[in-house]
């Protein structure tokens, strides 16, 4: 999770790797070969009226490192909401995301 402000990173890491495990998305876990990679973006912009906006793009990689698609996700919060604990909204992004980035897997057969 590039960029991601307070404890973003740790928070959606965790946060998605829960959603998609009860989605039903088998996980990797150490140095596997031949896995897929989800890898995420944050990117904060100043918004008016003391708000400002966050992106995040959740790249979905093959095992080769081609970019399969990307889920994408932006809304405009208080400045500076996230520069401590995501705690519930690391929750509702990755749970916003994971379906997005179900599809862009191979169904296992």
């Amino acid at each position: 999770m590039d960029g991601a402000p307070g404890d973003g990173r740790r928070s959606l890491t965790t946060a998605l790797k829960k959603r998609l495990y009860k989605d039903g998305v088998k996980l990797a876990n150490g140095t596997n070969q031949n896995v897929y990679t989800v890898k995420g973006i944050v990117k904060l912009s100043s918004a008016s009226g003391g708000k400002e906006t966050i992106r995040i793009d959740w790249q979905v990689l093959d095992p080769n490192g081609k970019r399969l698609g990307t889920v994408s996700q932006q809304n405009t919060i208080p400045k500076g909401s996230l520069n401590g604990p995501w705690g519930a909204i690391a929750d509702a992004a990755a749970g916003a995301a994971a379906d997005g980035i179900i599809k862009l897997l191979p169904k296992s057969s």
